[in-house]
């Protein structure tokens, strides 16, 4: 979806909408899951007992995050190599385009979103939105798991503590008090890792670099 607005808009624009709608969300999702805690008598757990409302709620966050985690890296990629990215997401059928530009969606981005292009430190205000959003999404995502799927039955117990060990985990901390014993979550916790690494490590260390150097 995202190549799909880019298509005749300034990519840069679309970077910076994208970038602050999905941070945005995820400030609005921690909201939300703050009041259904505190206001709901039944509980967190009663509320997403639905396994289709979990898979589809996984399924977005999972993609999300995988989003963040090849965009940054091949943005990292890109710069090392002094690479031009323009033609990804060409594959678009001209008539999407089409239809997509006959919603004005384009001018609406020409017109209300400043930056017609993308220096390092915009790159690096994009990394930190981004990352506090892979903390985010993760936290819900160690929300949804069932308690079996940790050690002695000890899940992240609300949107706190599951946003504590996501913290830790992205920040590579582990503390322990909190283990993991099902492939899902351990496959989560790694991925947050990587997802974390591409940002600090590769994209920071790049972004910086190239602005020292002018």
């Amino acid at each position: 979806m995202a190549s799909l607005l880019k298509q005749d808009v300034n990519k840069a624009k679309v970077i910076r909408l994208l970038n602050w709608v999905y941070f945005l969300f995820a400030l609005l999702s921690v909201l939300a899951i703050l009041i259904i805690e505190v206001s709901l008598t039944a509980g967190w757990e009663d509320f997403i007992s639905s396994n289709w409302v979990i898979a589809i709620w996984s399924i977005f966050l999972l993609s999300r995050c995988s989003e963040i985690y090849v965009a940054f890296l091949r943005d990292a990629l890109d710069k090392v190599s002094e690479k031009k990215s323009e033609s990804r997401g060409k594959w678009w059928p001209r008539s999407l385009v089409r239809i997509k530009n006959k919603l004005f969606v384009h001018q609406w981005i020409s017109r209300h979103i400043k930056g017609s292009s993308l220096q390092n430190h915009d790159r690096l205000a994009l990394s930190f939105r981004s990352y506090f959003e892979l903390i985010v999404n993760f936290a819900i995502l160690y929300l949804l798991t069932p308690e079996t799927f940790w050690k002695d039955c000890k899940n992240p117990e609300g949107i706190w503590e599951s946003g504590y060990f996501s913290g830790v985990t992205i920040t590579t901390l582990g503390y322990g008090d909190i283990t993991p014993v099902h492939w899902f979550p351990q496959f989560l916790t790694v991925f947050e890792v990587l997802c974390g690494f591409a940002l600090i490590v590769v994209c920071f260390a790049v972004y910086l670099q190239k602005e020292k150097n002018g």
